[in-house]
């Protein structure tokens, strides 16, 4: 579709609705002793701000429960004690180098009232594992947003062997691998809580003493820039166990049906022309593969940080089987450790702890598994 110039919005809902919130919530602030009031909201509101910009420049899927950190934007479920979604803008500077999640244990987030949140506790015994929406793999060299990853506000629980250690985890490392190759990539995660095959009211299983929702899906919607184009893709994965080597190709869907099903609008602050073109397609391909997707030109209105004309750089190889340099990885990634591609994974770590799994600890945790693996207490 040729480019065609469309005026920009003055402001979004997103942001509008932001702005009044922050500022409500400056009536109830208490400054530390000897500190000027207006100083520490002003700084309060410039890095909320900053965080907005540079991952929801698209606009909101909703205005729920809003929490920002250092690397992602979360929309929290409190009836449900799990993130409704995460949102994170990712590229290739973002993943630069390895990062190590050794000695970091799941905590819970201090923004969130202690009556709507979950514990490690709930998942002891219950066949789920803590399953991180926004991964530690997206944050290396970033210390307090890997850190912020294992809140238990980002957490839900998911199936470890059959699906978030075989499917999922993949998923994960090709959405990165996507962003290494491409200008920009934003991407958000979330839960779904859908009737049954036969329709009806939502029921769900539940977790431990805080009665933790077990979703029915989890899905990833992605938008990527490239050049003057933007394209998407998005993903709608059944919480079951995935048949082994079943490509994500498989769960593609429509950004619309997505929409659709979830309740949520992705990506809001597109044009509606650009929105009605990429929304309602379903590719049959993920990008890399031979097909050459059909990318929609980027109007100079579109929000968005201006895009180079270069060709991007080949692709690290990253965890797509090649150990990244550095990284302490086995050519061929032991079993069970979760990610190990991203670093700090010993050789022959196995479906448990083991030494220096870390990140890998935190996917699929066994018995008696130690606080240095990022399996400990609160």
């Amino acid at each position: 579709m040729a480019g065609t110039s469309i005026p920009s919005r003055v402001a979004s809902l997103g942001t509008l609705v932001l702005a009044l919130s922050l500022t409500a919530c400056t009536k109830s602030f208490v400054a530390p002793p000897g500190t000027e009031k207006r100083t520490v909201v002003g700084a309060l509101l410039s890095a909320e701000h900053r965080i907005m910009a540079d991952i929801m420049t698209f606009g909101f899927p909703d205005q729920g429960m809003l929490r920002y950190r250092e690397g992602y934007v979360l929309s929290y479920d409190g009836e449900r004690r799990v993130p409704r979604w995460v949102a994170e803008r990712l590229d290739r500077k973002r993943l630069e180098g390895p990062h190590s999640a050794d000695g970091v244990v799941y905590r819970i987030d201090p923004s969130i009232p202690a009556s709507l949140s979950s514990r490690s506790s709930d998942y002891e015994g219950s066949g789920y594992v803590r399953g991180r929406l926004a991964a530690a793999a997206n944050h290396p060299n970033h210390a307090v947003a890997l850190q912020q990853t294992f809140y238990m506000s980002n957490a839900a629980p998911q199936i470890g062997k059959g699906f978030r250690q075989n499917f999922w985890v993949h998923l994960e490392r090709l959405v990165r691998e996507w962003a290494r190759d491409c200008d920009a990539l934003y991407v958000v995660t979330g839960t779904l809580f859908a009737p049954g095959a036969e329709g009806g009211s939502v029921t769900y299983p539940v977790i431990g003493a805080n009665a933790v929702g077990v979703p029915s899906h989890f899905y990833k919607v992605l938008l990527r820039l490239q050049g003057k184009g933007y394209d998407m893709r998005a993903f709608l994965v059944p919480h079951r166990e995935v048949e082994p080597g079943l490509s994500p190709r498989e769960f593609l869907i429509s950004v619309d049906e997505l929409e659709a099903r979830s309740g949520l609008n992705f990506w809001s602050d597109l044009s509606e022309p650009t929105q009605a073109q990429l929304e309602s397609a379903t590719p049959g391909f993920l990008w890399g593969e031979p097909e050459t997707a059909a990318v929609v030109p980027k109007p100079a209105s579109e929000p968005g940080k201006s895009a180079t004309e270069e060709s991007p750089a080949t692709p690290d190889e990253g965890c797509s089987g090649v150990p990244a340099e550095g990284s302490g990885c086995a050519e061929k990634p032991p079993a069970g450790c979760g990610e190990p591609c991203a670093g700090g994974c010993a050789e022959g770590c196995g479906e448990g702890c083991g030494e220096g799994c870390g990140e890998g600890c935190g996917e699929g945790c066994g018995e008696g598994c130690g606080d240095g693996c990022g399996c400990g207490g609160e």
